[in-house]
């Protein structure tokens, strides 16, 4: 187990007066150039704690950071843990961190998209951990007291919109209304569709009505060689909205149309719950507005209310 992914490393690392930070040079990663930093933070200073074969020791970290060099967002993080004793039994303990802007309310904020921890015994034995973020939402609540009585002809606000949760199995058909260019598309932009049929639920009646709009983002961008230029897009939608009445749109990609333009989308297993991936094969790609997908809703819908 491991903790301090969301936000105590960066914590560590940005807040903590003790850190050494050194600017090591200009990288590519995914074909995006980006400034690096080394940095290294004592075991006095760093609160890392680790818990292994029945050993428990608070170890420093050592690392590096890449960050745009026109936005200074931090993009990606490795934490190696650093002075850890013989006694734990570890070769090495290594966290990697990507950040990406997400929609959240009405604000855009820099956050975790996943991580992963790698733990190598001595033995050779390695053991992975895998964590990823999605679909985060805002809760917040409204109130009000008033001792006065309103006077006639006051307007009245109109009625909250109501939330519904959508059952698992519903086979929902969506055009995206935002394109999505290769030259100029980055993680985080927001995408907007709509629905563009009935969905039916099991006793016929529409529980999502055709023209419902969508509400996402661009989760992931990837650009790799397999064995010619290969883009791996990953589209994460989250909002479905329609009259006076919103849901949580959390689903399965299905299949996919035809994007025109050099790259040509084709199947790819999703790695994130609630995300599907275009894999784009060519040097660039364009995804036209009216694109269709089907997506297939999965079941966290239902407890959704439950979790709340």
């Amino acid at each position: 187990m491991g903790t301090g992914v969301f936000a105590l490393f960066a914590r560590t690392v940005f807040l903590n007066t003790a850190t050494i930070i050194q600017y090591y040079g200009d990288e590519e990663i995914s074909g995006v150039p980006l400034a690096r930093f080394d940095f290294r933070v004592s075991h006095v200073w760093s609160g890392y704690r680790i818990i292994a074969n029945g050993a428990s020791a608070t170890v420093g970290i050592a690392g590096s950071f890449w960050m745009d060099p026109a936005s200074l967002e931090l993009v990606r993080m490795e934490v190696r843990a650093d002075e850890m004793p013989a006694a734990l039994g570890l070769e090495r303990a290594v966290t990697d961190i990507d950040y990406a802007r997400m929609r959240i309310g009405d604000s855009d904020v820099l956050l975790p998209q996943d991580a992963k921890m790698v733990l190598t015994l001595f033995t050779g034995e390695v053991h992975r951990n895998d964590i990823a973020f999605s679909h985060c939402h805002e809760y917040s609540a409204e109130s009000s007291i008033r001792f006065d009585v309103p006077e006639a002809g006051v307007p009245v606000s109109a009625p909250p919109a109501t939330r519904v949760d959508l059952p698992a199995g519903l086979m929902v058909s969506i055009a995206l209304e935002t394109a999505i260019d290769s030259t100029a598309a980055h993680v985080g932009d927001i995408l907007r569709g709509h629905v563009t049929d009935d969905v039916r639920g099991k006793g016929k009646a529409i529980v999502i009505p055709k023209g419902a709009s969508v509400t996402g983002r661009i989760r992931g961008l990837e650009r790799a060689h397999s064995p010619g230029p290969v883009f791996n897009l990953t589209i994460e939608l989250t909002e479905l909205e329609w009259e006076n009445t919103n849901a949580a749109f959390y689903a399965e990609l299905l299949l996919k149309g035809a994007a025109r333009g050099e790259g040509t989308p084709g199947p790819h297993a999703p790695p994130i719950p609630g995300t599907g991936i275009l894999r784009m094969t060519g040097a660039q790609f364009h995804v036209p507005a009216g694109f269709r997908m089907s997506w297939r809703t999965l079941e966290p819908n239902q407890s959704l209310k439950r979790s709340r």
